[in-house]
C-alpha cells in the first residue's frame, strides 16, 4: 500500500500521527490548566501568567513546578525572573485560606565537574522533589501568579507587581528573612504519583471520545 507524501516529505500516516499528538498535547494542557480555587465559581477568576524565580545559588536550578497541576518553566541557575507562561486562573479577590498545590524539582549542580556543569551534562546532577500546599500570599488585585523557591525545599507565592525588592534578586542576604514566610516542602520520590497519571489519563481518554465520538 502507498502512502500519499505531503510537501517536505511527511507521509499521510505521519501527518497524521503529529496531528492526533499536538490535539493530545492540547487536552492534556486543558486537564493541566490551573484553577486556584476552593468552592470559587468559574466567573470569579482571572486568566494570569504564571512565572518563578529561586534564590537556591548558582549551583541549582528548579527543573520543572507545577501549580495545581499546571507546569510551568525551568528556572535556571541564574535564578529566573521575568519569564512566564500562560495561563492559570486566578480568584479576582484574595481569601483567607487560598492556597495552592505546588510541586517541584530541584537540580544539585555542586557534585559535578566543573566542564560538565557548563555544558548542562546530566551526569553532574542530581535531582529532588517536594510537595507543599503553600499560601497564596495576600494580594489587593489579581496578576502574575510567581512562586519563589529557598534552599531546604521551601517556597512563597506572591501575586502581583511589584515583587517585594527583598526577592527581586537571585542571591539574597542570609539575613534577609525572605525564606522565614515559605512554606517547607515534603520530599518525595516523584512529583506525581501512579494514581495521578493513570487519573489524568483516563480524563484525557474521557474528553477524547466526547470530542471525536467513540468510533467502532
Amino acid at each position: 500500500m502507498s502512502r500519499t507524501t505531503h510537501r517536505g516529505g511527511i507521509s499521510s500516516g505521519t501527518a497524521w500521527k503529529r496531528l492526533t499528538l499536538v490535539a493530545l498535547i492540547v487536552l492534556v494542557a486543558w486537564w493541566l490548566s490551573s484553577l486556584i480555587r476552593d468552592g470559587i465559581k468559574r466567573d470569579d477568576l482571572v486568566a494570569v501568567d504564571l512565572g518563578g524565580r529561586h534564590h537556591i545559588g548558582p549551583d541549582f536550578n528548579i527543573s520543572a513546578f507545577y501549580v495545581n497541576g499546571a507546569t510551568s518553566f525551568d528556572v535556571g541557575r541564574e535564578g529566573g525572573g521575568g519569564s512566564s507562561v500562560c495561563c492559570v486562573m486566578l480568584p479576582k479577590t484574595w481569601k483567607p485560606g487560598l492556597s495552592v498545590d505546588l510541586r517541584w524539582e530541584v537540580r544539585d549542580w555542586t557534585r559535578g565537574d566543573p566542564a560538565d556543569v557548563d555544558f548542562d551534562n546530566n551526569r553532574s546532577r542530581s535531582f529532588k522533589h517536594f510537595r507543599a500546599k503553600v499560601p497564596v500570599e495576600r494580594y489587593e488585585m489579581p496578576g502574575q501568579v510567581e512562586v519563589h523557591f529557598f534552599a531546604e525545599g521551601k517556597a512563597r507565592v506572591l501575586v502581583g507587581w511589584p515583587v517585594p525588592y527583598e526577592l527581586r534578586h537571585a542571591n539574597l542576604p542570609e539575613d534577609s528573612g525572605a525564606a522565614d514566610f515559605a512554606t517547607v516542602g515534603q520530599p518525595v520520590d516523584d512529583l506525581f504519583t501512579d494514581e495521578e497519571r493513570n487519573a489524568a489519563r483516563r480524563r484525557i481518554e474521557k474528553r477524547e471520545k466526547s470530542f471525536w465520538g467513540n468510533w467502532q
